[in-house]
């Protein structure tokens, strides 16, 4: 539960740095949302078409006349390439606004922040801290803040607004299906956050093994004489292959 409660006061905090950039994710968020109502209404105009061809080709198949509304079905055929364009074309739109303002704007203003607050932080701290490991928090952490901001926005509005309009579609289409579907929408909930809970310290131990692999590698390297001089390459491949198998370790348990 605590582990749980810092999770969530960090997602708090991240949302909290991306008010420079709010009208931009506002207009994503936008962007996105037309995506999703373009791909619950393919579906629907496929369906139409799917009925079109078979009361065409059933009668047919039987050796009855049969007729088809060239443009009634061309109309639909138009329709549902407009849609799939229109889809692509939004999802495309977000994406690319997200990458351009996330990774030039969020990401690289708190790096800029970051190495500015580097610079007025006591020498003490310096010392006590690895470079590599404040590298790794410069590199892997900033980026995963961009990467949350992404899977944030994606899992708001493309995904929860996807179910809402798919549950919609399915009680207007058979009120029984959707009740037997909505029934087990809070069991998948409820094991989700369960799994989430688990598998977070995992990613957490992957986080600080990355971190003490950066250390590693810029010790190994920033002092490759010393290293050659006392012959440690293979105490340091040692400590190396041990990191990054912890790593691999806790990223397989964690991912499973």
């Amino acid at each position: 539960m605590k582990q749980q409660n810092t999770s969530g006061k960090t997602i708090l905090r991240i949302l909290k740095d991306t008010r420079p950039i709010a009208g931009w994710l506002v207009l994503g968020a936008l962007i996105s949302l037309v995506s999703v109502a373009l791909s619950l209404v393919t579906p629907e105009i496929l369906r139409a078409l799917s009925d079109r061809l078979y009361n065409y080709w059933e009668p047919a198949h039987l050796g009855q006349p049969a007729v088809l509304d060239n443009a009634a079905f061309g109309l639909e055929c138009i329709l549902l390439a407009a849609a799939y364009a229109g889809s692509s074309l939004a999802a495309i739109g977000e994406m690319l606004i997200m990458n351009n303002v996330v990774s030039r704007h969020f990401t690289c203003a708190i790096r800029i922040r970051m190495s500015d607050k580097i610079r007025r932080i006591p020498v003490r701290y310096i010392d006590q801290t690895p470079n590599g490991e404040i590298i790794s928090h410069m590199t892997d952490d900033v980026s995963t803040m961009g990467n949350t901001i992404h899977g944030f926005l994606e899992t708001l509005i493309s995904g929860v607004l996807k179910l809402i309009g798919i549950i919609v579609l399915i009680f207007l289409l058979n009120p029984i299906l959707a009740a037997a579907v909505i029934v087990f929408v809070p069991l998948s909930l409820f094991l989700s956050a369960k799994i989430a809970g688990k598998s977070e310290k995992y990613f957490a131990t992957v986080r600080k093994k990355n971190g003490e692999l950066y250390a590693l590698t810029e010790e190994t390297f920033t002092g490759f004489d010393t290293v050659k001089a006392f012959h440690l390459e293979g105490r340091q491949r040692e400590r190396q292959a041990a990191l990054c198998g912890d790593m691999r370790d806790a990223a397989q348990k964690g991912t499973f």
